[in-house]
């Protein structure tokens, strides 16, 4: 797993020491400990994210003055990993603890506003907006409500069903290895190029694409291309 982005803190004890005592803090609550693991999480996935510590973290004391500690992140899946507490002092370490998290992430999605039937064109009036917790699907499994309107249903579904790509037809809009085009949009800019697609994808799921020397991730649209926002 790749170890991404050191973060180096110090945390105060208030009230107990003075501001010269405070450098030499060697006492570091259980408290603290959490919430700088949970910043520091957070900091690493999206806006609206909720952290869960699954290892309890309990207070730590050292006989050394001057003990610094480092958070560090590595992630084994997109919303699990470990927090890595290593404690230090003249760079020489004393301690590490491995705190475990999984990350749940709430974002508006496209759900059926009503029951519909097994052969249903979907349009705009029968798309409502859920937020869910998005952790629980794959992110190839979230359809952009943008592409939905027109597709037609593999089976019925009830009101506030997620629409998911697997309920639609299946056929694949991009093959991994195909070189088609791309257009990044930035506001009223577009520029186009072409590039490898990295995996298979219908009409409205993420694709990755090799521009160059560079990987790029956007939309699959209806025609085949790759569109990037």
């Amino acid at each position: 797993m790749k170890k991404i982005n050191i973060n180096i803190f110090r945390i105060l004890i208030l009230g107990l020491f003075s501001v010269s005592q405070l450098i030499c803090a060697s006492s570091f609550s259980r408290d603290r400990l959490s919430e700088a693991c949970i910043d520091y999480i957070v900091d690493s996935y999206d806006s609206g994210s909720e952290v869960y510590l699954l290892t309890s973290i309990s207070n730590q004391a050292f006989e050394e003055d001057d003990v610094i500690a480092k958070v560090s992140l590595e992630k084994g899946t997109n919303y699990s990993g470990s927090c890595l507490l290593e404690f230090y002092t003249d760079e020489i370490l004393l301690k590490r603890l491995e705190v475990l998290y999984k990350v749940k992430l709430y974002k508006l999605v496209s759900v059926a506003a009503k029951g519909l039937q097994k052969g249903t064109c979907i349009q705009s009036s029968d798309i409502s907006k859920l937020k869910v917790d998005i952790s629980l699907y794959d992110e190839n499994e979230l359809i952009h409500e943008e592409y939905i309107t027109g597709k037609k249903l593999t089976k019925s579904i009830s009101r506030g069903t997620i629409l998911l790509t697997s309920l639609f037809d299946s056929g694949n809009s991009i093959v991994r290895g195909d070189r088609v085009p791309v257009e990044v949009q930035s506001g009223a800019v577009r520029i186009r190029a072409y590039g490898n697609a990295l995996n298979d994808a219908r009409a409205g799921e993420s694709v990755k694409i090799k521009v160059q020397e560079r990987i790029l991730q956007g939309i699959a649209s209806d025609e085949g291309s790759v569109v990037i926002k």
